[in-house]
């Protein structure tokens, strides 16, 4: 490597792989990133860009490939290693101590200080004070270069969300890093806070920080990003500017899981084709003006869905829009902090989820939907466990549903293939016969073959009746077999309607920035 190369590039990954598992996370990663600049790490849900940030900033050991920073091979090295040699990484969801003060979070970050050694402390400890002085200047300015300063004494679990994310990114430039890692540093953010934060990465930039992010906002990326690696199935797809990779055709059927080129025509759950404009039933799920998050952060503000007996309803928008979230919201997961939640016509906002479950509502998250070491008639019966009678007729009913499973009902669930255990979260959800079944990416990491097996399913549980609200990553699959689709963008409702109307418009430039359409359901409630 020459010294010219290793001035002017401070990270590479060279074929990096990471697996849990069997699941190949980052699989044969490469690309360089240049010194002085911000660079973001972009890709659709599963591409594995918070694995290999983990990889890179020492939080997981590869399986193998390298990791060379500022020329030197770090890879394997622990965290703290990593950190102290001038790499530092933050979170997608804050980190601060909650029971320190903003001021006393600033002063845990610089590295080698003297008060931390035995020998200072007990023999020469006005070693420690001098430095300790001085840093606390550095971070009282730091603070107000932040616009932090007036909080400095208050405790941090007392900041906001948005103070929070502040703090971490102040936190993080005390370590006086080289490279800043940051995963997702936009997400839950206020449109007044996304401006300031561009401002400070802007100014540490030119500092001579280099920024590396992980961002799914990519109004934000086009505006403050140099340079872009896309990732898809732990691969490096593409690198380039934004604007450019809007029209990699790659790129283009990572994010929408097709490129779109034919007009879809959804597939009623009944057999015929959903009507154009076709005006809505009574919905039995009424989500209105719901706002959701985590902590302070609202991830989804003033959402609407609504779904009706015997329809599927797809969710889908670029990653961070907030959908998986959004179920988590209705099925009591999480609590609201505004809006309604109706359940034919019953309010259900604020109740627990063992309630809202009772009352003819399931969920199926997308990871964790099964018990691996039961047996499959096992899951079912522990999904049927609130029954007082006719648990085995109840299995026997639902393992009609599910062909492939009925063959399987004696094999352990940690046996079954991906695409199996997806259908036998939906078989379980369905032992007590809900109203309504809410899943989560249940294609997600599935062949494209079993995708097409498992949305046959979904079509079939629509056909008993039920409401079917479906978080899919996959629009291509959404729009061709949904009967309405929801865009979400930022955690708002972008676009929704007949999902043949909402397959023909620009989704690319939704779902990669650009300009959006009017929604196509000015009325659809």
């Amino acid at each position: 490597m020459s010294k010219a190369h290793q001035s002017d590039t401070i990270l590479e990954i060279e074929r990096l792989h990471f697996s849990f598992g069997g699941l190949k996370a980052v699989n044969g990663s490469t690309f360089s990133i240049e010194r002085g600049g911000i660079n973001a790490l972009i890709g659709p849900n599963g591409a594995g860009k918070t694995t290999l940030i983990n990889v890179v900033s020492g939080a997981l050991r590869a399986d193998s490939g390298r990791v060379r920073f500022e020329g030197t091979d770090v890879t394997g090295w622990p965290s703290h290693r990593v950190a102290g040699q001038g790499l530092i990484r933050t979170f997608q969801i804050s980190r601060e101590l909650g029971g320190m003060t903003v001021l006393e979070n600033m002063l845990v970050a610089p590295p080698h200080q003297a008060g931390e050694r035995l020998v200072n402390a007990m023999f020469r400890p006005a070693v420690g004070h001098r430095q300790d002085r001085i840093l606390v200047e550095k971070a009282l300015a730091r603070l107000d270069d932040f616009g932090l300063y007036d909080s400095r004494d208050q405790y941090a679990r007392n900041l906001s969300g948005g103070q929070k994310r502040l703090l971490e990114l102040a936190r993080g430039v005390m370590a006086e890093p080289r490279l800043m890692v940051l995963d997702e540093p936009f997400a839950g953010v206020n449109p007044a806070l996304v401006e300031l934060l561009e401002g400070h990465l802007q100014k540490l930039r030119d500092s001579g920080i280099t920024f590396v992010m992980v961002e799914h906002n990519l109004n934000v990326v086009e505006r403050l990003c140099d340079h872009v690696v896309v990732m898809a199935e732990g691969r490096t797809l593409a690198t380039g500017l934004l604007s450019e990779l809007r029209k990699n055709e790659e790129v283009i059927t990572a994010y929408l899981g097709g490129a779109l080129t034919e007009h879809p025509r959804a597939r009623a759950v009944g057999g015929g084709e959903a009507a154009l404009g076709a005006a809505r039933g009574q919905p039995i799920l009424a989500a209105t003006g719901l706002t959701a998050g985590y902590s302070r952060v609202p991830v989804v503000q003033e959402v609407d869905v609504h779904a009706e007996p015997g329809r599927v309803v797809a969710i889908v928008g670029p990653n961070g829009a907030g959908k998986s979230t959004l179920l988590k919201a209705i099925f009591g997961l999480l609590r609201n902090s505004s809006g309604s939640v109706r359940l034919a016509g019953q309010e259900i906002s604020g109740w627990p989820a063992f309630r809202v479950a009772r009352s003819g509502m399931a969920y199926v998250p997308q990871v964790i939907n099964v018990f691996t070491n039961l047996t499959v008639h096992e899951n079912l019966e522990m999904g049927g466990y609130t029954l007082k009678s006719g648990v085995q007729q109840r299995v026997n009913d639902v393992l009609e549903i599910f062909p492939d499973l009925k063959a399987a009902r004696t094999k352990k669930a940690g046996n079954l293939s991906g695409g199996q255990r997806n259908m036998l979260g939906m078989a379980r959800a369905l032992m007590l016969e809900p109203r309504v079944v809410l899943l989560d990416e249940p294609t997600a990491g599935l062949s494209p073959a079993y995708t097409g097996i498992v949305w046959d399913q979904i079509r079939r549980v629509a056909a008993l009746g039920t409401a079917v609200v479906v978080v899919e990553q996959n629009v291509d699959l959404a729009v061709n077999n949904a009967d309405w689709v929801y865009v979400l963008v930022a955690g708002r409702n972008r676009l929704d309607g007949p999902a043949t109307l909402v397959g023909k418009e620009d989704l690319p430039s939704i779902f990669l920035g650009g300009e959006v359409p009017a929604n196509l359901a000015t009325s659809s409630h």
